[in-house]
């Protein structure tokens, strides 16, 4: 479980003042999630300072994204592979959280790379979804 950083409460009983705004903003999750943050209101703060992530001297790095995820939009995922010294993304035409396992394409590139860094996909490789898994 992860809660959120803007999460300013500090008892369960103001989590649950909360419920109405988590229904609006996400009507098909807000059930789920009201639970587990009233646990969120008991821990303590997180340190509000950010980490600058830039892969500096790991080599390349293969971030895969689809175009469809509704979890994590590609811009972010752009963003992501952007950030590092030496990020590879892979767009994956898909309709689903996650990449990998999608089709034949995508497959190859990060198996070859798993078996040998060296051999990194080229930036913004494109898989579209016309392959399947072999």
């Amino acid at each position: 479980m992860e809660c959120p950083e803007d999460l300013d409460v500090t008892s369960t009983d103001q989590t649950f003042d909360l419920v109405d705004e988590f229904k609006a903003a996400a009507p098909r999750l807000y059930g789920s999630w009201i639970g587990e943050l009233s646990i969120c209101a008991q821990w303590p703060k997180r340190d509000p300072s950010r980490v600058t992530i830039t892969g500096t001297g790991a080599g390349p790095i293969v971030v895969i994204g689809t175009t469809g995820d509704p979890a994590t939009p590609l811009a972010g995922t752009r963003a992501m592979a952007k950030a590092l010294e030496d990020g590879r993304l892979i767009v994956v035409t898909a309709e689903q959280h996650t990449g990998y396992g999608v089709n034949a394409c995508v497959d190859r590139a990060v198996d070859t790379y798993l078996v040998d860094p060296t051999k990194a996909p080229p930036d913004e490789l494109a898989c579209t979804g016309d392959e399947t898994p072999g």
